[in-house]
């Protein structure tokens, strides 16, 4: 966890119930791809090798995203996923 001055920037809302029961770790996984929706607009990198070899094709395709630091809240059972805005 890192404490930062940072304004927040709410990116989505995960229209799920949240369980107190469970841990928030739990809930993202559960939830994770709705996660994902809410950073699709991210910087995304995508990496493809090809290789033949001996009548053989060897493919790699590898997807990389930058690193996010964001907070999630509950308000009202749902889950508010925001990033932190650099000044």
């Amino acid at each position: 966890m890192v404490k930062t001055e940072a304004k927040k920037r709410v990116v989505c809302k995960i229209d799920k119930k949240y369980n107190a029961n469970e841990s928030v770790l739990k809930y993202l996984k559960k939830h994770k791809e709705e996660l994902f929706e809410c950073f699709q607009k991210k910087r995304v990198y995508i990496n493809y090798h090809q290789l033949i070899n001996q009548k053989k094709l060897y493919s790699e395709t590898t997807i990389t995203m930058e690193p996010i630091n964001f907070t999630v809240n509950f308000n009202h059972g749902f889950g508010i996923i925001s990033t932190f805005k650099n000044r």
